[in-house]
């Protein structure tokens, strides 16, 4: 994997091939172009709907602090490896900016 962001003002964007799903209190991702699908946690979950509602990390950022008791350094370090799994696995692009 290539070097981690460190900008909360990169910008994320999620291709029409990438399904997202709730089913049952999963989420899982699909991902069309290459017939794969993915679980998502509660945490995760909760990070991708902000994802789609803001695109940028520092407003998904934002909304997660206030939403959940957690140091600011652990969340920066938990929301950018989750962005950077997704982009590893070809499911969302990063736009560092």
């Amino acid at each position: 994997m290539g070097a981690m962001t460190t900008s909360l003002e990169a910008r994320v964007s999620i291709p029409e091939t990438v399904l997202f799903r709730e089913l049952a209190g999963e989420a899982v991702l699909l991902v069309l172009d290459k017939r794969r699908y993915y679980g998502l946690d509660e945490m995760g979950t909760r990070m991708w709907h902000l994802l789609r509602e803001h695109e940028n990390l520092h407003q998904v950022f934002t909304a997660l602090l206030g939403a959940y008791d957690v140091s600011e350094q652990r969340l920066r370090e938990d929301l950018f490896e989750f962005v950077h799994n997704l982009v590893s696995r070809n499911i969302v692009e990063l736009d560092e900016g």
